[in-house]
């Protein structure tokens, strides 16, 4: 990803991202795969679970364009 801009780099880990969490949608019913429930409580595990993918892809991406 060296090759891209900042904005582009962004933008291509969050299609990652969603392709990851498309695939994984199939494995969970759908009354758990929210980040927050229709009486607005937040799902800590999926928030969570949501922003640590998100920490490593942004992390490989740092990682990957200082090589």
């Amino acid at each position: 990803m060296p090759d891209l801009s900042k904005e582009q780099r962004f933008r291509k880990i969050g299609d990652i991202a969603v392709g990851l969490l498309k695939v994984q949608r199939s494995f969970i019913d759908k009354d758990k795969f929210v980040i927050a429930d229709k009486a607005g409580n937040v799902n800590g595990k999926a928030l969570g679970y949501v922003f640590g993918m998100l920490d490593a892809l942004l992390q490989y991406a740092a990682w990957t364009s200082a090589t």
